[in-house]
């Protein structure tokens, strides 16, 4: 495994077609944006061949996941960070600002 990828097994294949399907995403749609091909983002879809943590971001955003979603589909639950670590700029001062106002 390359530095940067996420393990084979690590993708819940399944939450992911259904988030995928949710979405109204087509397996091309995530293809283009992860710029593959559908026959290779399918392997990558049902964990034949391992994501890239860029591409893992990439589908996420594309599919309007929440932190929750993303740790369930991309980490197994493992993932040990806080939610914090992944707020933007604008909603750290929104939440900075809350606590002043």
């Amino acid at each position: 495994m390359q530095e940067g990828e996420l393990r084979k097994s690590i993708v819940n294949s399944r939450a992911l077609k259904i988030c995928r399907y949710e979405n109204d995403v087509k397996q091309d749609d995530v293809a283009n944006a992860i710029n593959v091909n559908r026959g290779t983002y399918s392997k990558k879809e049902n964990g034949l061949i391992a994501l890239s943590i860029d591409e893992a971001v990439e589908i996420a955003v594309l599919l309007k996941m929440d932190f929750e979603q993303f740790n369930k589909i991309f980490a197994n639950n493992k993932l040990r960070l806080r939610r914090d670590d992944y707020l933007t700029n604008e909603e750290r001062f929104a939440m900075q600002r809350q606590k002043f106002f």
